[in-house]
């Protein structure tokens, strides 16, 4: 073959290379341990994902899940050493360094105990004396200090949370539904929804979000094109579907809408 031919045809075969890599970018995005037991057990947590994912897809951006406690994954982004965290919650104090996409869905974090704990409303509780167990550097934490708990255990290890409360080490466990949902499908012995009480009602109901550091012009530039996916997206059939195979009906969908436009106001 002529060496010109030969040239070209290398030329053309690195040219397609290159825009095969170009045109699906690899991110990193910090998830959950386990975090694929979460996507089954947790309706929020999972469409969620899933949505992130299909935006993701659309956006010609490869999400790679690492898995990490949630203090580590808040370390991890703000050093840059991974592009965005999933399943974060959009607060005021967050907001001051991080950027997020567009509202997925809601969840309510709750205080939950054993079923033969005699407390059953928040009335019922002495803040002085029990201890709540929460996940360091989470938003539980925060709200357990303002709720007046005076003794609050935080850890990066909801395993070692679940068993001091088994123990009686700890009275409460603080978290939102979707991780005491992954314990009680996945780690207590009765593998079923319910295995603890929930003590008083859900309260400050929050979306979930994928965010990313607002230093990281890169990760900032990625979000946006996912944000921009989400948004055309958002009407076609096969999301709407997605709300209906995790049963969620369709108010539940329009809602979810709603929140979409009034985040682009």
């Amino acid at each position: 073959m002529h060496n010109g031919i030969k040239h070209l045809i290398l030329l053309l075969t690195l040219m397609f290379f290159v825009h095969s890599v170009k045109g699906e970018e690899t991110v990193t995005i910090s998830v959950f341990e386990d975090h694929e037991r979460y996507v089954i057990a947790s309706d929020a947590y999972g469409l969620s994902w899933r949505l992130l994912e299909v935006a993701a897809e659309h956006a010609e951006i490869k999400l790679l899940p690492e898995e990490s406690s949630w203090k580590a994954s808040m370390n991890r982004v703000k050093a840059h050493k991974v592009d965005l965290v999933f399943a974060a919650f959009k607060t005021a104090e967050r907001s001051k360094w991080a950027t997020f996409t567009l509202p997925l869905l809601s969840e309510g974090s709750g205080l939950f105990t054993r079923h033969n704990h005699s407390a059953s409303t928040l009335n019922d509780i002495d803040f002085e004396s029990s201890i709540v167990g929460v996940s360091a550097k989470s938003l539980q934490e925060t709200m357990a200090l303002e709720m007046g708990f005076k003794n609050i255990y935080a850890s990066v290890k909801r395993q070692q949370l679940y068993r001091m409360l088994q123990q009686q080490r700890i009275d409460y466990l603080f978290f939102g539904e979707s991780i005491i949902n992954y314990y009680c499908l996945f780690i207590d012995s009765s593998r079923q929804r319910g295995c603890m009480k929930r003590v008083g009602n859900l309260y400050q109901f929050n979306t979930i979000h994928a965010l990313t550091d607002t230093t990281n012009s890169a990760s900032v530039a990625l979000l946006a094109r996912i944000n921009q996916a989400l948004m055309a997206l958002a009407q076609e059939q096969d999301v709407k579907q997605l709300f209906l195979d995790y049963e969620f009906d369709e108010t539940q969908y329009h809602h979810w809408l709603a929140r979409l436009k009034a985040s682009k106001s």
